[in-house]
């Protein structure tokens, strides 16, 4: 609720790569050799290690995460983010504007996903766009929300 504001630098070389808890496809590490050779300045979250998200994001130029909460949270920092399922579960989630979506893990070419964040990182103002765009879809009321939609649903007509 309360973070600096994001600064977008030019040239972007920072990613976050951050698959969860478990990361049971492994999935920051394939991420992480598919973007061997592209000089970029990689921090990866590995699963069972603690980390504060916000610190790392808005250090990130660039997230690679899966389709999970993490993806919400990046929004909300203004981190641009690239997201791949890493499982059926996840590939149903909803998507947010702005987040670029490459599909369930299976399906993606290593190549991929250092292209997407090869052009990503090359383009400031895309960026930003794509940012603002996530940001749009969050606004931290979300809990209060769900729980006074729950609250109507236990009320009882009179």
């Amino acid at each position: 609720l309360h973070l600096p504001p994001r600064v977008h630098r030019d040239p972007a070389t920072r990613v976050l790569i951050s698959f969860g808890g478990t990361d049971p496809s492994g999935l920051a590490d394939r991420t992480m050799h598919a973007l061997d050779g592209l000089n970029l300045d990689l921090h990866v979250v590995r699963p069972g290690r603690r980390a504060c998200m916000s610190d790392l994001m808005l250090w990130a130029d660039v997230i690679v995460t899966s389709q999970g909460r993490t993806v919400l949270e990046a929004a909300a920092t203004r981190t641009p983010c690239v997201s791949i399922a890493a499982n059926e579960r996840e590939a149903g989630h909803i998507r947010i504007p702005g987040v670029t979506y490459l599909g369930l893990h299976s399906g993606i070419a290593d190549v991929r996903i250092a292209d997407e964040l090869r052009f990503a990182l090359s383009r400031r103002k895309l960026r930003e766009f794509r940012a603002g765009q996530a940001a749009s879809a969050v606004d931290a009321h979300g809990l209060t929300r769900l729980v006074r939609n729950i609250e109507r649903l236990l009320e009882v007509p009179a």
